[in-house]
């Protein structure tokens, strides 16, 4: 997914959150990344430094947290983080292996300011 289109993305659901939870500013954020996703943190934070000028969210830190490659292979078993550029089962070679992690893009927390109103 283009990163500009993934931070407008990004930023809607968590203005819709903010709102949802009293608003306020937007000071932080973690998104879980998974290996497959092939996303650059850095391009994703300028992209999102850019659609967020303005707005509730504007200098919000991004944290990622990446989540690695993980696999099961119907031949052994084998269940376990496999490196995204292996092919075949680390056990026993076999492919056909089902992915089981490593393809999300999840925003996992998101840091409102306290509400000078709590």
């Amino acid at each position: 997914m283009h990163e500009l289109a993934l931070a407008q993305s990004l930023f809607t659901i968590m203005d819709k959150t903010a709102t949802a939870n009293g608003g306020g500013r937007i000071e932080a954020a973690t998104l879980k990344l998974g290996a497959m996703t092939h996303i650059d943190p850095e391009t994703l934070s300028f992209a999102f430094d850019v659609v967020t000028r303005g707005t509730r969210a504007e200098g919000c830190q991004l944290n990622f947290e990446r989540v690695p490659l993980t696999v099961r292979c119907p031949a052994c078993a084998f269940e376990g983080e496999v490196n995204p550029e292996a092919v075949g089962c680390p056990k026993c070679s076999a492919v056909g292996l089902t992915v089981t992690g490593g393809r999300e893009i999840e925003l996992d927390t998101i840091d409102l300011e306290d509400s000078p109103h709590a």
